[in-house]
């Protein structure tokens, strides 16, 4: 017996444009209660299960699973068996290995290494070693957890790995890459969206101090309602960026002057989702196809990549620089953008499950379900 269950407009706003463009493309969806079928697929959700329900879509002869980013296939019967991503969910998952087939493919990456939690000695050898500012981040992690880039002295190195060492087994430890942050959404075999991802932010008028420009931007965000972001903070992360702009939350920017309030560029941050792909040069969808060519099986994936100048053709190996590959990419800044068009990147995602769902005749068990 599948419980029912349903999708909330915040928590499962990934899961509400899936299904919106699924059922727009005459699929009958169904909502089913998170902890229906436990196994390892799902087992990546660390909170309640019951908080992510399971997003089912029966085409052809299978059922498509989507649940909080990740995307499998299988049967009601079964539950999802295998992710969609195949060999490559699990090697994206692993960064120092994606790095590691990108640089073999010669696509430029970030090089650092690994260490176990409890090699903080042989991290901060390794750090002092390095020319220029280090990314310090839990090798296996997502969503931004616990990414401090930027790092320029041993004192910030130190408290890095120490924060990211009690909560992961493994630490990675790379060189942090100057330039802007586009992520391009892969479905295969094409790149369907781009957008930059801009850390949080405000703009100068020349009048107001930053902690008023933040509180302004903030109340843009209640008013605006975009799903997808969130409100900017004003925690540690950001007294860090403004004391490296030289500046305090009582500082008054210049006017047209942009400060930065956070050092990373995921939407749990603030960023900002600018949906602008004719900023980009095209030679970086090229690029960003040949990146995941390099990892076998992956079929949908967002990569994010570091890019000095934009305009600038991907030529060099100091224009860019390929930061991850995510196997479990969400839609709702392509959808939501913060600046700039939209794009249906649901509807993109649809229209290929439509195309590789197996070909026989619709079972019993497919059919089994209702809206």
């Amino acid at each position: 017996m599948l419980r029912p269950a349903t999708l909330d407009r915040e928590r499962h706003g990934h899961a509400r444009i899936l299904r919106d463009a699924a059922e727009r493309a005459g699929i009958p969806t169904r909502v089913v209660a998170g902890d229906t079928w436990p196994h390892e697929i799902g087992a990546e959700i660390e909170e309640d299960a019951a908080l992510f329900p399971w997003l089912c879509l029966p085409i052809g002869g299978e059922v498509f699973f989507y649940r909080h980013h990740s995307l499998s296939r299988g049967q009601f019967s079964t539950g999802p068996t295998a992710p969609i991503n195949g060999a490559a969910h699990a090697i994206a998952r692993d960064k120092q290995a994606t790095g590691q087939r990108l640089a073999a493919a010669g696509i430029p990456t970030t090089p650092g290494r690994t260490f176990a939690a409890d090699d903080r000695a042989g991290a901060l050898l390794y750090a002092a070693r390095c020319r220029g500012e280090l990314c310090i981040k839990p090798n296996t992690g997502s969503l931004g957890d616990l990414v401090f880039p930027a790092l320029r002295t041993a004192e910030e190195i130190d408290e890095a790995f120490r924060a990211v060492a009690a909560c992961y087994d493994t630490v990675l430890v790379e060189r942090s890459v100057p330039g802007q942050i586009w992520r391009f959404f892969w479905i295969d075999p094409d790149v369907v969206a781009v957008k930059h991802s801009r850390p949080a932010s405000v703009v100068g008028d020349g009048h107001r101090t930053v902690a008023e420009l933040m509180a302004a931007k903030n109340r843009e965000r209640a008013t605006r309602a975009l799903v997808g972001h969130f409100p900017i903070g004003d925690g540690h992360a950001c007294a860090f960026m403004l004391g490296r702009q030289g500046l305090t939350p009582h500082s008054v920017p210049a006017a047209g002057r942009r400060v930065f309030l956070h050092p990373l560029s995921n939407a749990q941050t603030g960023a900002d989702g600018v949906a602008r792909p004719e900023a980009v040069h095209p030679s970086y969808t090229a690029a960003v196809k040949r990146a995941c060519a390099a990892l076998p099986e992956l079929r949908v994936a967002g990569v994010d990549v570091a890019i000095r100048d934009p305009a600038r053709p991907a030529m060099a190996e100091d224009t860019f620089a390929v930061l991850e590959i995510n196997s479990s990419p969400g839609l709702l800044q392509h959808h939501f953008p913060w600046e700039g068009t939209p794009r249906d990147v649901a509807g993109a995602l649809v229209a290929f499950l439509c195309r590789i769902a197996t070909a026989i005749e619709p079972t019993k068990d497919s059919l089994s379900v209702t809206p």
